[in-house]
């Protein structure tokens, strides 16, 4: 089963802009999947980048070329993400998945899936129930920040208000939630920076959050979302203003738990198939 995808009445799924955040300017790259196009240019963009990452010398989240063409094969983004200061090569990156993991939590117990450090995108194809957007969340998955240029802004800040944005305005939700895998080393380094970024909500504590997930997974949650127009304005994607039916839905979700996700480290390591559309330089 596929991602469910953001709403986009454009012929485009490729979006650049800038915004002003916390006193700086950032400048955004995003990626809407599926293409309605298959556009081989926009999808060796996409693997190239986001393949190809580095942090301390190693690949990101082990997310290589392969898995992020996997990613697209199998529909399991619904969106890609770039933030970086404008004009300073200090990008932070991720994806969102559209998906209702609370309502068919993924196997972690199999071996066929392993389980990263940080949150890396699951693969949705053990998924056979249909799904349905008011129970889906958004989750922030495969998110790494690479710089050259030092500590210039807050990218990572800055990318998290891009996708709440996206969130809130283009599908109604409130909410918006994120993986952590329940190593003491990660959630030491993980939790309080999430928690800076005003995801707190803590599955071990509140466990009317995604109470069908067992054992001792983590999920943050992050509540409350409110469109900010005057800062960034995703209305074009509908063609339209922000429409009162999406108004209606954002104020009826303030008054209830809605939840928006980052992913956990999931993939499938057995899985590797050969790129449609790239090729090694």
């Amino acid at each position: 089963m596929s991602a469910i995808p953001f709403i986009n009445n454009t012929n485009k799924t490729k979006f650049q802009g800038s915004f002003h955040f916390d006193s700086n300017n950032y400048e955004y790259t995003i990626y809407l999947l599926p293409s309605k196009k298959r556009d081989k240019k926009q999808i060796n963009e996409i693997i190239d980048y986001f393949g190809n990452r580095q942090f301390k010398g190693s690949i990101c989240l082990e997310v290589d070329e392969d898995a992020v063409a996997s990613y697209i094969d199998d529909k399991n983004v619904s969106a890609f993400f770039m933030v970086n200061p404008v004009g300073v090569d200090n990008v932070a990156s991720g994806t969102i998945q559209i998906f209702d993991w609370c309502i068919n939590p993924p196997n972690f117990s199999s071996s066929s899936i392993k389980s990263t450090k940080s949150a890396s995108t699951k693969s949705t194809s053990n998924s056979a129930k249909p799904q349905n957007m008011d129970e889906a969340d958004a989750w922030i998955n495969d998110v790494c920040r690479v710089s050259s240029s030092g500590n210039t802004g807050n990218p990572l800040k800055a990318l998290f208000f891009l996708m709440e944005q996206l969130v809130v305005q283009n599908l109604g939700k409130t909410n918006i939630k994120l993986y952590i895998t329940p190593e003491p080393d990660n959630v030491a380094v993980l939790k309080p920076k999430y928690e800076s970024l005003g995801f707190i909500k803590n599955f071990t504590d509140t466990p009317d959050i995604c109470p069908n997930w067992k054992g001792h997974e983590i999920v943050m949650e992050k509540t409350g979302l409110t469109p900010e127009q005057s800062i960034i304005d995703f209305s074009f994607l509908e063609g339209k203003q922000l429409t009162k039916s999406i108004a209606k839905s954002v104020a009826r979700r303030t008054t209830r738990r809605t939840s928006i996700v980052t992913a956990k480290g999931i993939k499938n390591k057995t899985h590797k198939r050969k790129r449609k559309y790239h090729k090694r330089k």
